[in-house]
């Protein structure tokens, strides 16, 4: 008879709560606010919150990376014991601003619930209506999706008993945030003009052989390998692979090249060589050349070697002075 009598008391309580909370906004004190900021590198640390603590969830700057997120709470044993006991509630705003130094606060729970009878609770929260999180049999997926504009998710945990233990008091729920991320990467590119100086001039590029807007400085794509390809009249066609990892920023620096030919000339030391008959002096290094014929020649000592070639538009070329020794065998 008691026990039924305490049934119909707590159920009268559970509905009475369940009311305010959703009904009207309510103004409440905690015993302290713990703020963590997510970063998407990695999971919180734990956090110990007490029976009328708060956890005050922030999101980083660029949401675009976060699907959502995990709470992962440890239940103690009494209150495993003492079911029924506590309740948990999540809010997507609240005033004042919380911060660690604020304990009291006004808003309404978009979602309230007792902590269930047993060690462990595991709360998704997905953050985007179109999410890819799946259900889990090991975890509790929110169905109300929270507003994101105030940047944060503000969690209360509340005793709804009364009559237990002194203990209760020093009880400890241990907390972890996990991010869930998106399977999105940026990739900033960045387009260098061959005099290092001049703005690029026209180009069409293509990721994916896709095409894409060269203005815009950040890409968003899909974590994995991609190719990007540029195609211009005044550069020569250039062609990159490069990976993109989740909620990194992957950085490809192309520094175009001229559409004009190059030369690029590999000789010994002790040679002499010449250009269109200039003589080349100092470290030969790659540079750019007119359209038409050329020749280059090679003194060495009292053997020379001259090789002509054609040179055409988007073409580099490279001329070598190869010396060789051969061996013959006599019997």
């Amino acid at each position: 008879m008691i026990r039924k009598f305490y049934c119909r008391k707590f159920t009268v309580l559970f509905l009475f709560l369940f009311s305010v909370f959703f009904v009207n906004a309510q103004t409440f004190r905690v015993h302290k606010n713990f703020v963590h900021n997510i970063d998407l590198t990695k999971e919180s640390g734990k956090i110990e919150l007490g029976i009328n603590d708060s956890l005050t969830v922030v999101y980083p700057e660029e949401q675009i990376y976060l699907e959502g997120f995990a709470i992962d709470i440890k239940i103690p044993e009494l209150a495993v014991t003492w079911r029924d006991s506590m309740a948990w509630s999540v809010f997507d705003s609240v005033t004042p601003e919380p911060n660690q130094d604020i304990i009291d606060y006004t808003g309404k729970a978009f979602l309230f619930a007792l902590l269930p009878p047993k060690h462990s609770l595991s709360l998704i929260v997905p953050l985007k209506e179109n999410n890819s999180i799946k259900e889990s049999p090991y975890a509790t997926k929110l169905e109300t999706i929270p507003k994101t504009d105030s940047g944060y998710l503000f969690m209360r945990l509340q005793q709804v008993m009364k009559g237990t233990p002194d203990e209760f008091e020093d009880l400890k729920f241990e907390v972890t945030v996990r991010p869930i991320l998106t399977n999105l990467g940026k990739l900033n590119l960045e387009l260098t003009a061959p005099d290092k100086v001049s703005a690029v001039q026209q180009c069409a590029l293509f990721i994916d052989e896709k095409p894409f807007d060269a203005a815009q400085k950040d890409f968003y794509l899909e974590s994995g390998v991609h190719t990007l390809s540029l195609v211009s009249e005044f550069y020569r066609s250039e062609l990159r692979t490069f990976q993109i990892d989740k909620a990194r920023t992957t950085k490809l620096a192309l520094n175009l090249r001229s559409i004009e030919p190059s030369l690029i000339i590999n000789a010994p030391v002790s040679s002499t060589v010449y250009f269109d008959g200039q003589l080349l002096e100092g470290e030969i290094k790659e540079f750019t050349i007119t359209e038409g014929e050329h020749f280059v020649k090679f003194t060495l000592g009292n053997y020379d070697v001259e090789k002509k070639f054609t040179a055409v538009k988007g073409q580099s070329y490279n001329v070598s002075l190869i010396i060789e020794a051969e061996v013959t065998e006599e019997k």
